[in-house]
């Protein structure tokens, strides 16, 4: 059933009175800069919904043109949730997101309202549709030793040290991520795994609708390219340099945020602005690259290709299979 897109009102309100039992959480995810965000927003436009962010870097206050955070009017648009509630010196585990974001899921649902996870961080999606198990208590002596290892070796050597261990957690993860990196190899050491030991089931009913968005690989890198000048233009070297000037360490669980380092290289003197353009780009590719991989692996997902059904295909589609999986849902409940 294909609802005219000139009944959006109309589709909005229809589901907004839907039974919350029967509402399923709509995932949007793809690897960065595929177009996510513009395409979420008019999906929750469409079905009356809100977005709650699985975005490990805009969870962030400040930090917001380097993480291509929804501006104040987009957020204006669709209401967001877990967007800017810590100080980049906080440090946050995908567990906890997991349980906010459930947490709000229930809320939400309570009011019989659609909710979209959307995002590219594929922990904080599985710590939501799937859960994560408990997590052991930080070995103190243990994290001082790999500190001190990452001050002497580097991070890239820790890096490599964990894809030899726990090559899938390793994918997930940029490699100048330090914090997670760090704790990743504590889990390593303590349970053998780079990760939480598995949840009791925990899944979300009724089963999500999980999308994943991709282009064509050239499309992608040149959108990659693009949004990298165009945060420039809008001012990233400026807020970097404010958030040093605040006193935010450059070490800090915020600042590990794609290219936040590289610009820190730079207004340190230690790189010039185009060879941290280029690095940032290069370890963007890579990690879109890992995105993929990771989101390949989870079968659930409908790939749907922007390059060949454009935005209001995508979102045409996506609606549409919302719609079918309500209607099956419903006459579920009703046998």
């Amino acid at each position: 059933m294909k609802w005219p897109s000139g009944h959006r009102a109309v589709e909005a309100f229809f589901f907004s009175v839907r039974s919350s039992s029967l509402t399923p959480l709509l995932v949007i995810c793809g690897p960065t800069g595929v177009g996510k965000t513009h395409t979420a927003l008019r999906v929750a436009e469409r079905v009356g919904g809100e977005i709650i962010s699985a975005d490990s870097r805009q969870i962030y206050r400040k930090l917001d043109i380097g993480t291509a955070k929804p501006t104040s009017y987009e957020r204006r648009r669709v209401p967001h949730h877990l967007v800017n509630v810590l100080d980049p010196s906080d440090s946050f585990s995908a567990g906890e997101f997991g349980r906010r974001s459930r947490q709000f899921l229930e809320s939400h649902r309570q009011q019989g309202a659609a909710s979209l996870l959307v995002g590219g961080s594929g922990m904080y999606i599985e710590a939501t549709v799937d859960g994560l198990g408990t997590s052991p208590a930080t070995d103190e002596g243990l994290r001082a030793r790999l500190e001190g290892r990452w001050a002497v070796e580097g991070g890239e050597a820790l890096y490599e040290e964990l894809t030899l261990r726990d090559p899938v957690v390793a994918w997930r993860l940029h490699s100048r991520d330090r914090s997670r990196i760090l704790r990743a190899l504590e889990l390593c050491e303590l349970t053998g795994k780079g990760e939480a030991p598995p949840a009791e089931p925990q899944r979300l009913g009724p089963i999500p609708i999980m999308i994943a968005l991709d282009r064509p690989r050239d499309q992608l890198h040149h959108r990659i390219e693009h949004r990298i000048r165009q945060m420039v233009d809008a001012g990233w070297v400026e807020e970097v340099r404010a958030l040093l000037a605040e006193g935010v360490s450059e070490d800090c669980p915020g600042m590990e945020s794609l290219g936040y380092q590289e610009l820190v290289a730079h207004l340190q003197g230690r790189m010039s602005l185009p060879e941290a353009l280029a690095q940032i780009a290069r370890r963007t590719r890579q990690y879109a690259k890992r995105q993929i991989t990771w989101l390949r692996r989870d079968r659930r997902f409908r790939w749907l290709d922007l390059g060949r059904f454009g935005q209001a295909g995508v979102v045409d589609r996506i609606v549409d299979h919302w719609h079918r999986r309500i209607d099956a849902v419903r006459v579920d409940s009703c046998t």
